[in-house]
Parts: C-alpha cells; sequence; structure tokens
C-alpha cells in the first residue's frame, strides 16, 4: 500500500519511514502527481496502534485513491483543496463510525509557482520547513494546528498558503517522533530535532539514527517520517 521511497516526482525528491510500535502501524504516507505541475503527499496517524489502528489507513488509502480518481475524471477537484480534502476524509470516518479519530496533514505542491497549500487536522509536531540560502540554513515550524478528522461532523479546516525557496526541505513527521526524542519538554524536543535538520540530518533514515533507538524493546508509539526536499 505506501509507495516507493526515495523518487522524484515533477522535480520533488520523496523518502520516508515509518517503523510500527507493533506489528501493524497506525501511521500512514502516500504521495502523488495530481497532474503535470501539482503534487499532493499526505500523513495520517491514526490514534492508538496495532490491527484496529491500520484497518483505519486502509480505509484512509482507499478514500484518497477515489479522490484522485474523481479529479482524473473531472468529478471534482477537493484533491487541489487541502482544507476540502482534510473535511472530506472526516466525514467519511464517521459515517463508518469505525470508533477511531486520526490526525492528519495533507499539502499540494505546486512546482510551476514553487508554492505549498496544506492544512493540518491536530497534527503533532508542526512540519519543519529547511529554507538553504546563501549556504545558511534556517528551520521554520508551518502554523496551524486544526482538528482530529472524525470527532465532530461540522469541523472545518484552514488552508495555509506559503511560497518555497527554490532549495528545500520539508520534513513531518508523528507524534510518534516526540516519544522518543529526548528532552524536557516538547519545546525542548523540537529546537533539537530543527537543529539535527540544520546539521545535516536530511533524511529519514539519518533522522532514526540519530535517535540511536533500542533494538531490543518495542516502540511507545508508530513512529513515521515523511521528507519532501526540491531535486535537480
Amino acid at each position: 500500500l505506501f509507495p516507493d521511497t526515495d523518487q522524484c516526482i515533477q522535480r520533488l525528491a520523496f523518502s520516508y519511514s515509518i517503523l510500527p510500535s507493533m506489528h501493524l502501524s497506525g501511521d500512514f504516507i502516500d504521495y502523488f502527481a495530481i497532474d503535470e505541475y501539482r503534487v499532493g503527499f499526505y500523513l495520517a496517524d491514526v490514534a492508538g496502534h496495532g490491527c484496529s489502528s491500520a484497518f483505519v489507513t486502509l480505509m484512509i488509502k482507499n478514500y484518497m485513491d477515489r479522490l484522485r480518481r474523481r479529479f482524473d475524471h473531472g468529478s471534482d477537484n477537493v484533491l487541489l483543496r487541502p482544507d476540502a480534502t482534510l473535511a472530506s476524509v472526516s466525514q467519511e470516518l464517521i459515517a463508518l463510525n469505525m470508533g477511531r479519530h486520526l490526525a492528519m496533514v495533507y499539502g499540494v505542491i505546486d512546482t510551476s509557482s514553487q508554492s505549498l497549500r496544506y492544512a493540518l487536522g491536530a497534527h503533532y509536531p508542526p512540519p519543519l520547513l529547511m529554507k538553504e540560502e546563501n549556504a545558511n540554513c534556517t528551520v521554520m515550524p508551518l502554523e496551524g494546528r486544526g482538528l482530529p478528522l472524525g470527532v465532530f461532523p461540522d469541523a472545518n479546516f484552514n488552508v495555509i498558503e506559503i511560497q518555497l525557496p527554490s532549495d528545500f526541505l520539508l520534513m513531518i513527521a508523528s507524534d510518534g517522533l516526540m516519544e522518543v526524542v529526548k528532552g524536557n519538554s516538547l519545546d525542548e524536543k523540537l529546537i533539537l530535532i530543527q537543529q539535527w535538520l540544520i546539521n545535516g540530518t536530511h533524511s529519514p533514515s539519518a533522522m532514526l539514527q540519530r535517535l540511536d533507538l533500542p533494538k531490543d524493546a518495542p516502540l511507545p508509539d508508530d513512529l513515521a517520517i515523511l521528507m519532501i526536499r526540491s531535486c535537480k
């Protein structure tokens, strides 16, 4: 069900790692070309872990594929509107009465205008955007938080649009990352992750090496890391 990692779509390089806390993961990642210059991506984090949460990720994958087919057939353009996409997934989850809610980030990168439109649904930690300008790196947490999906029938989500620099790296992770980063507070952990990015931790595998995870103990939560960067 997962996309191939380390692939380039519309001059954007995608890579990811997912580590389940049990045999199956409640975290899910996908990315795809929408048309000749727009690319969609999402990270969904279903509450809990194990088989029941993994089953919800199957529903999300199936529903997002349906939105893609509807766009391809000209039925609607929900896929281009991150706020409407999250609202649609949330309503579908409520209608199926699966007893699960989730956090999700969905974004659309327009490579012709070098812009990103995204919406967040109770997603934490915030996506981190690293800019490389004049040999200097800066990392900026993206704004937004939003409501969880699958809880409130009338939930609305905000869409945010930003310009992307020519050289950038965007990292999106599930909250399982914050469970394994050492630190006394969430803010302290977030600052440490930003410093790792500035110091050259530019792939999911390199981020996992930084974490130095125990090899003989289960993770406290599912862990998913998605990185998107410009490629030549």
